[in-house]
């Protein structure tokens, strides 16, 4: 799971999505469910509850986000765009990131896109 995350992370793009709901195993939080959309098409997604331990310690969510996402609130998302046609498509919802207005996201996207780049192991300019 990690290098599907690394992957995504280093070929993604940058959308908006809504959190949508918190599924439950046992009574206990199995993945956080959200919809994005790409060029006017909506997608379904929902990430493992646990999916911070697999990500890059610049991309982790913390307990306090995910505690506090609520129906309807909206998040950057990261998507590979060479999977939105297939079956596996690949994305991760960032809970570290509201967008509340056009200059969250405006500010979020950049942000973001330099920690893609520390990633990478490029210098963002």
């Amino acid at each position: 799971m990690v290098e599907s995350y690394n992957n995504l992370i280093n070929n993604s793009k940058i959308t908006i999505g809504e959190f949508w709901g918190i599924t439950f195993s046992n009574g206990f939080r199995e993945s956080y469910v959200y919809r994005y959309y790409v060029d006017g098409k909506r997608y379904a997604a929902n990430d493992p509850y646990y999916v911070g331990s697999d990500l890059p310690e610049n991309f982790k969510p913390t307990n306090e986000d995910m505690d506090s996402a609520r129906k309807g609130n909206k998040y950057l998302v990261l998507y590979d765009p060479s999977k939105l046609a297939t079956k596996r498509r690949l994305s991760l919802c960032l809970l570290s990131y509201p967008i509340k207005d056009s200059s969250d996201f405006a500010k979020y996207s950049k942000e973001v896109e330099e920690k893609i780049l520390k990633n990478r192991g490029g210098v963002p300019n």
